[in-house]
C-alpha cells in the first residue's frame, strides 16, 4: 500500500486511523478480528483506563500488542510504556506480538522496531517495554498523549500502578490493565478494580466461552483487492475453521472440566476468567503456587540445606509413581513413571531402579517413602540395598497430635503456610493437584483435617493426587528423622 503522503485518499484513512483502532488495525495491519479483540480497542479510545480479566488462550496479549502499534503510529506525539512481571514475558510475549505486527503489517510504520522498543526520528516519541524484575527504565512518563499498558497486571508490585496513576494528569492518557486471573490475590490493585463498585476503570470481562472456536463467531476483515487503492474495500468474514490461531477451542474446555473440575478454582480462573484465589474449603492458594514457580527464575534463591526425596509409589490402575528431590527449600527435580502392567515383583525392583538412579545412588540421603501398601515392597528393596530410606504413613499419627488428626492432614496444612517460600519449575500436574485438594474443616477435637484420597478422586475422575503425595513427602519431616517437626516449621509462624 502507498505511504499516507502519496494518496490523497490516504488523508481520510489517516483520520479514520486515529479514531478508530479497529478500523487500522484491520485496514492498515490486516488482521482478523473478533468481538472481544474490538471491544478492547474501541475501549481504549474511548475510555481513559481499560481493566481485561480474561482466562488464558483469549488473545489478550495480541490485542495490546495492536493497541500499541496503533496508539504509537496514529496519535501524534506519543509514548507507549509497557511493562510485565517478568522481562522473559516483555520479550516473549507482548514484544513477540509487536515485532511480527511490524514485519508484516500492510502500511509503513513508523520508527525501527526492536527487541523491546521502538525508536523513531523524534526521541520523545516511542515505545518501550521493561520488566519490573527489570526496571531499567521506569522514568520519564509525561508525553501531550501517553498510553500505559500493563501485561499480567495480577504480578504488578504497587509502586507501578501509583508512579503510572501520577503520570495520567494531563494530554490524552489511557491506560490498559489486563490479565489472566489465575492468582490474583486479594487486595490487590487488579483485584480493587474488578471489585470495588466505585471503580473508575471500563472493566472487561472474556471467558474461554467467548471464544470464536466455542461460539462460532467469523472473523471479521477488510479485504483491498487493488493496493493503489486503499481506500476501496471491502468487509470479509471468515469461519473459525479456517483461520488457525492459537485461542481457546471447545477441547481446552472440556480437558480443563475433565482435569481440575467445574468447582475448581483453576478452572474459574483459568477457563472462565474469573477472580477466584481460593475457595472457603481451599488448603492452598493458586497465588502461593504461582509465587513458588516464581522462586525458580530467581538466581539469588538460597538453596542451602541438606538433600531429600519422597517417592509416592503407584498402587495399580492409573497411578503413577512420582518423587521429587529437593535442597533446602529448592526443587531440583522430578520423575515420573507408569509402572504398567509389570509383575508386582518386577515393578517393585524397577521402581527401586528408578530411585536410585533418581538419588544418584547417594545412600546417606535421607529417602522418604509412602509405606503404605505396596510402598512397602519398595522401602524393604531399599534398605536392603543399603539406603537411608525413611518409611512414611499418610494416615500415620502427626508430629503434632494436638492439631492434626494424621501425617496427611499435617503435611498439607503446614506446606498450604510455607509454599510460597519454595521454589520449583513450574509443573502444571503439581499445581493442580496442590490447589484443589480441599479441607474438610475441623474434627470433634478441633484439628484441622484435609480431606481423604477417595473423596478427592471422586472429583477428579479417579485421578489419584501423586504428584502431590510425593512433593509434600518431599518437604515432611517425619518424628523418624529426630527432629519431629516440618522441614520448615522453625523458620515461620506457627498459627
Amino acid at each position: 500500500m502507498p505511504a499516507p503522503e502519496t494518496s490523497a485518499g490516504m488523508a481520510e484513512l489517516v483520520r479514520k486511523y486515529r479514531q478508530d483502532p479497529v478500523f487500522f488495525v484491520e485496514h492498515a495491519l490486516g488482521h482478523k478480528t473478533w468481538t472481544k479483540q474490538r471491544e478492547i480497542l474501541r475501549s481504549i479510545a474511548a475510555y481513559e483506563k481499560t481493566a481485561v480479566r480474561s482466562s488464558h488462550g483469549v488473545s489478550k496479549t495480541y490485542t495490546a500488542a495492536e493497541a500499541t502499534v496503533w496508539f504509537l503510529n496514529c496519535i501524534p506525539n506519543s509514548k507507549v510504556i509497557t511493562t510485565a512481571p517478568t522481562f522473559s514475558q516483555i520479550k516473549m510475549l507482548l514484544w513477540s506480538e509487536i515485532n511480527a505486527i511490524y514485519a508484516t503489517s500492510r502500511i509503513r510504520l513508523q520508527g525501527k522496531c526492536l527487541t523491546t522498543e521502538i525508536q523513531t526520528e523524534d526521541g520523545d516519541h516511542y515505545a518501550y517495554g521493561f520488566s519490573t524484575d527489570k526496571p531499567a527504565r521506569a522514568e520519564g512518563w509525561h508525553a501531550p498523549a501517553i498510553l500505559f499498558i500493563f501485561d499480567e497486571a495480577k504480578g504488578l508490585p504497587q509502586w507501578l500502578w501509583d508512579s503510572a496513576r501520577g503520570a495520567m494528569t494531563g494530554g490524552l492518557c489511557r491506560w490498559l490493565a489486563i490479565s489472566t486471573t489465575d492468582g490474583v490475590q486479594v487486595g490487590e490493585e487488579f483485584y480493587k478494580i474488578f471489585n470495588s463498585p466505585a471503580s473508575d476503570w471500563n472493566r472487561i470481562h472474556i471467558s474461554a466461552f467467548d471464544s470464536p472456536y466455542v461460539t462460532g463467531e467469523r472473523f471479521r476483515s477488510l479485504d483491498i483487492s487493488d493496493p493503489r487503492r486503499p481506500d476501496d474495500f471491502s468487509i470479509c468474514y471468515t469461519d473459525p475453521a479456517e483461520v488457525v490461531i492459537q485461542i481457546a477451542n471447545p477441547a481446552y474446555i472440556e480437558n480443563g472440566r475433565r482435569d481440575w473440575g467445574e468447582d475448581s478454582v483453576l478452572y474459574q480462573t483459568k477457563v472462565l476468567g474469573d477472580i477466584v484465589d481460593a475457595g472457603a474449603d481451599s488448603i492452598i492458594k493458586v497465588s502461593q503456587v504461582n509465587a513458588m514457580f516464581a522462586n525458580a527464575q530467581r538466581e539469588d534463591f538460597d538453596a542451602t540445606g541438606a538433600v531429600e526425596i519422597g517417592v509416592d509409589v503407584a498402587r495399580g490402575g492409573t497411578d503413577d509413581v512420582v518423587m521429587f528431590k529437593r535442597k533446602g527449600l529448592k526443587v531440583l527435580g522430578s520423575k515420573t513413571l507408569t509402572p504398567g502392567a509389570l509383575p508386582e515383583r518386577a515393578k517393585l525392583v524397577f521402581v527401586a531402579d528408578e530411585v536410585e538412579r533418581f538419588a544418584c545412588y547417594e545412600k546417606e540421603d535421607p529417602i522418604k517413602v509412602d509405606d503404605t501398601g505396596v510402598g512397602g515392597g519398595v522401602t524393604d528393596i531399599l534398605q536392603d540395598r543399603g539406603y537411608n530410606v525413611i518409611p512414611v504413613n499418610f494416615g500415620g499419627e502427626a508430629n503434632d497430635p494436638d492439631r492434626y488428626p494424621s501425617a496427611a492432614s499435617e503435611m498439607w496444612f503446614e506446606i498450604g503456610r510455607i509454599i510460597q517460600d519454595i521454589s520449583c519449575p513450574e509443573d502444571s500436574r503439581l499445581a493442580a493437584e496442590l490447589v484443589n485438594r480441599k479441607s474438610k474443616g475441623l474434627d470433634h477435637k478441633g484439628r484441622r483435617v484435609v480431606e481423604g484420597k477417595e473423596d478427592y478422586k471422586k472429583r477428579h475422575g479417579s485421578k489419584s493426587p501423586d504428584a502431590a503425595d510425593a512433593f509434600l513427602l518431599t518437604f515432611y519431616d517425619p518424628k523418624t528423622l529426630g527432629s519431629g517437626v516440618f522441614v520448615v516449621q522453625s523458620d515461620v509462624e506457627v498459627l
